[in-house]
């Protein structure tokens, strides 16, 4: 089956929710990155890089294709850190593969580490909780989250994995990786249908390590 085209992928990530497409259950993985504190407000210069296709999983994926990186948020923000990011200081940038898969990463760029902290935990919190929401909204689903361990790059990344199941619906997987260097953030997810045991997780800490490793490079 193949993905949406971008042109329908608002329309496709609307009905993502009740196509199970939505990440995560609570889970206690602790903290995150290094301790910070203080309110946010955004860094100005010094734009990071963010991910080409060729540094996205290969394989089983046909070829992807890169839309442009863009100011602000995304139209439809990555479900589970839907409403955390900030946009002032944002940018981003979507993916779509040939077969059934789409990729998002979201930077923001903040005038201190303590603010790049401070959305970094509440951004990996809201991925731990957030299976945990969509059941209880969809009570006739299944959701369950693993967490893929931590990244040794830069101030941190870590790697999530979720499975949702709805009846009558394709079993579905999405990916989320939360990182920082210094002053700044990203979220990168990959969604796509099938059953865990297909979930690219090797590929995707080579593409979160990357998407970090580029933030401040």
């Amino acid at each position: 089956m193949r993905t949406p085209s971008r042109a329908r992928r608002a329309t496709a990530c609307a009905a993502a929710i009740a196509l199970g497409i939505a990440p995560f259950a609570a889970g206690t993985a602790g903290p995150v990155f290094a301790a910070g504190a203080s309110a946010s407000a955004i860094r100005t210069s010094g734009a990071p890089d963010l991910l080409e296709p060729s540094e996205l999983p290969q394989e089983r994926y046909g070829t992807w294709q890169a839309g442009p990186v863009s100011p602000g948020l995304p139209e439809v923000e990555p479900f589970c850190v839907e409403g955390v990011l900030p946009a002032r200081g944002a940018l981003h940038r979507e993916f779509q593969s040939e077969y059934d898969a789409s990729a998002t990463q979201v930077v923001v760029s903040l005038r201190d580490e303590d603010s790049a902290w401070l959305i970094a935990k509440e951004a990996a919190q809201a991925v731990e909780r957030c299976a945990q929401r969509w059941r209880e909204q969809y009570p006739e689903g299944r959701a369950r989250w693993l967490y893929y361990g931590e990244l040794d790059v830069a101030d941190g990344a870590r790697v999530y994995g979720v499975f949702t199941t709805l009846p009558d619906s394709e079993p579905t997987i999405s990916l989320y990786a939360v990182g920082r260097d210094r002053d700044t953030v990203t979220v990168v997810e990959l969604g796509q249908m099938g059953e865990p045991a297909e979930a690219p997780v090797r590929a995707f800490k080579r593409t979160a390590r990357i998407a970090v490793d580029k933030l401040l490079s």
